[in-house]
């Protein structure tokens, strides 16, 4: 039935619509390539109507599957992704996942045989089919597509790794802030990187980005540093992950930058003492110095100072485990001695260094504050490592000595802590000398 309550319907659908079919196929743009020299993979979706002799239309719409290859990886004939990909698998799940989706939904909207008694019907209809093409983008918009996890998906679940593993915060998010500036290098790209890219350009690249950007050197060193210690984690599980890894990043030339050597900053013996003596009428630059004094009397990193409980003290000695360490030994505890001066702290907090609990940046503003009242020279929470080990070698205690109180591995590790001032050279000079 063409007519409905006088109205050519059949007529008027093949004036608007005309003879229309879908076509679907997979494709790349050989000349649209990004800096690295891939290209993107699309399922395009062709509509081709014919409204009468000699009138042909074709409309065309090129939905991204975010994927990327280089052109040479990909069939034409085939329409995949070649096995000289070292993704092809994913990446061939994907974008036929993204196909058959995109077939779906367009064999699920047939418009409707053209005997339906109600115009008002067949009017909704129409409308739903001519939106049809419009509403494939909004289905199937890049941002909602999946994709092939890239380093930056890895080094999300490999901070939470740490985390679960009891990694100090400020470890965590080193690999945290590397990942945001791998982020902002595929920003710059325009390409999502993936573990197979881990090769020596990428690292020549991504310096000299780096570079660009004005990072300094030490910032790239330790960059390469930290990117190398989560894939040396991947790495291990390659097999069992299947994840297309090699050793590219083992090589020398692959890390890049150079480590700023640490500077120490010790107190000297007599401004530890003084400070020990002196009473600050502002509680917060009290318990401040409460919380340096024992850095400087113990040696503990400011990650381990408040994680000392009256268990932890056994024969007048700390024994704990240092966070830092904790994934570096099997038996990472180390024992500290008391001494009048640690002792003297800790007996102020029954033993338990909760309460001294405190952010790095905020430690960091008291410190601040206290040696401007003092007058001295800044000094930060490094600084209170530097001052114990700087005292323990004036004073002569062997080094394997103070390697065992701060569980260091070797002396070219601690020596970074030490300044021998001026003053104590000419007086052992003298000593030995006399």
């Amino acid at each position: 039935m063409n007519n409905i309550n006088g109205v050519n319907v059949k007529e008027i659908f093949q004036s608007y619509f005309g003879k229309t079919d879908w076509k679907v196929r997979k494709m790349i743009i050989p000349k649209q390539k990004n800096a690295d020299g891939e290209v993107k993979v699309y399922i395009e979706v062709l509509k081709y109507s014919y409204h009468g002799t000699g009138d042909y239309r074709k409309k065309i719409l090129r939905i991204s599957t975010e994927i990327w290859v280089h052109p040479q990886n990909w069939s034409q004939k085939k329409k995949l992704v070649l096995d000289k990909d070292p993704l092809c698998n994913e990446k061939n799940v994907i974008i036929t996942d993204k196909n058959n989706a995109i077939e779906t939904y367009l064999n699920n909207r047939k418009v409707i045989p053209l005997s339906f008694r109600a115009p008002s019907i067949l009017a909704s209809n129409i409308e739903k089919f001519r939106t049809d093409f419009e509403k494939l983008l909004e289905l199937f918009p890049p941002e909602k597509q999946s994709s092939v996890k890239g380093i930056t998906e890895y080094l999300e679940e490999y901070v939470e790794y740490r985390k679960a593993n009891g990694a100090a915060r400020g470890t965590w998010k080193e690999f945290t802030t590397v990942k945001n500036r791998l982020v902002n290098y595929e920003k710059h790209t325009g390409k999502k990187l993936f573990f197979p890219d881990m090769t020596l350009t990428f690292s020549d690249n991504f310096s000299v980005w780096m570079n660009g950007v004005q990072y300094d050197t030490s910032t790239v060193e330790k960059t390469f540093t930290v990117l190398k210690t989560f894939l040396k984690h991947y790495y291990k599980r390659r097999h069992e992950l299947k994840i297309q890894l090699d050793d590219s990043f083992m090589d020398e030339d692959f890390k890049k930058g150079k480590k700023k050597a640490n500077e120490a900053n010790p107190l000297s013996y007599s401004e530890f003492i003084e400070l020990t003596q002196k009473e600050f009428a502002n509680p917060v630059l009290e318990k401040t110095k409460d919380r340096f004094l024992l850095q400087c009397s113990t040696g503990l990193r400011y990650s381990d100072i408040d994680k000392i409980t009256p268990d932890k003290i056994e024969n007048n000695r700390i024994v704990i485990n240092p966070q830092k360490t904790a994934e570096t030994k099997e038996d990472n505890t180390i024992y500290i001695n008391l001494n009048k001066y640690s002792k003297a702290v800790l007996e102020k907090y029954d033993f338990d260094t909760s309460s001294l609990r405190i952010s790095n940046q905020k430690y960091n503003d008291n410190l601040e504050d206290m040696f401007e009242e003092l007058k001295w020279k800044k000094r930060t929470s490094h600084n209170g490592r530097d001052t114990f080990i700087s005292i323990c070698i004036q004073k002569k205690v062997p080094v394997e000595v103070i390697l065992k109180w701060t569980g260091q591995g070797s002396y070219s590790v601690m020596r970074r802590y030490i300044k021998v001032s001026d003053d104590h050279m000419k007086r052992e000079m003298n000593r030995v000398f006399r």
